[in-house]
């Protein structure tokens, strides 16, 4: 197969036998000398060959604990709202909601934060009106029975 390549003169295509790889080469139009190019066959990626060794991912950007508390705030927030009704979940969660969503003010998710202690906030409200409400409305008694004279 021979070899072709351009003058690096005149760009003219000039093919070559192969045994003259490498040698001195004279363009026939315009004079110029130049090296003839080795050619190289390009071959096909070998399927038996064996796996490339591969670069470990990055590792995972951890978050600090301060960013845990503000998501923490904010989930418990929205669990304190749900179950404003029932004391014994809505207060616990949002007064652990309140502590965490403080804590985690000096986070990059400030946002989380501030929006966790609002709604921890509103759930406590929530809980203790409803709390209030329902010991005002009842009197205290229980369906069916009557109270203390």
């Amino acid at each position: 197969m021979p070899i072709e390549f351009r003058c690096t003169q005149c760009q003219t295509l000039l093919r070559t036998p192969d045994e003259t790889a490498g040698q001195r080469a004279v363009c026939p139009k315009c004079g110029w000398q130049m090296d003839v190019p080795y050619v190289t066959v390009p071959t096909a990626p070998n399927p038996y060959a064996a796996p490339q060794e591969y670069e470990e991912p990055p590792p995972a950007p951890s978050s600090s604990p301060a960013e845990q508390m503000a998501v923490a705030s904010l989930v418990l927030g929205i669990v304190s709202l749900c179950f404003s009704c029932c004391c014994l979940i809505g207060l616990p969660a949002s007064i652990v909601g309140l502590v965490l969503g403080i804590k985690g003010l000096d986070s990059r998710q400030r946002g989380l934060a501030i929006a966790g202690i609002v709604l921890c906030a509103l759930g406590l409200l929530a809980s203790f009106g409803l709390t209030v409400a329902n010991l005002l409305l009842d009197g205290g008694a229980f369906h069916g029975q009557r109270g203390f004279p």
